[in-house]
C-alpha cells in the first residue's frame, strides 16, 4: 500500500500559513507600536517646549505688570507724577461759615 501524503501536505500547508499570518500580524503591531512610541517621544517634547514657552511668557507678563515698572514708565515716558498722598483738612468755624454763606447769598 501507499501511504498518500495529500493529508500531511495539508496540514503543512495549514501549519505555515497559520505561523505566516501571526508573523505578518507581529511584524505589523511590532511596526504600529514603534509608530506610536516615536509619536509619543514627539508630542511629549512638544510639550516640554509648550510648557517652557508658557513659563516664559507668564515671567515676562509678571515683568510687564510690576509696579515699580509702570510708575517708571509713566513718569519717564509719559510726564506722568504720583498723586500728592498727604490730602490736608480744612477747619472752619461755624460764624465764619455762616458769615461765607450769608456773601454767597447777597451776591447771587
Amino acid at each position: 500500500m501507499k501511504r498518500s501524503y495529500k493529508g500531511l501536505i495539508v496540514r503543512v500547508v495549514a501549519l505555515l500559513a497559520i505561523s505566516a499570518f501571526y508573523l505578518f500580524a507581529y511584524v505589523g503591531l511590532k511596526l504600529k507600536i514603534d509608530e506610536l512610541n516615536r509619536t509619543k517621544a514627539r508630542l511629549t517634547e512638544e510639550n516640554r517646549i509648550a510648557e517652557n514657552v508658557r513659563m516664559t511668557l507668564t515671567a515676562r507678563y509678571q515683568n510687564l505688570i510690576a509696579k515699580g515698572r509702570i510708575e517708571t514708565f509713566a513718569r519717564d515716558s509719559l510726564g506722568m507724577h504720583a498723586p500728592n498722598d498727604a490730602v490736608g483738612a480744612i477747619s472752619i468755624e461755624r460764624t465764619e461759615l455762616r458769615t461765607l454763606q450769608k456773601l454767597l447769598e447777597d451776591h447771587e
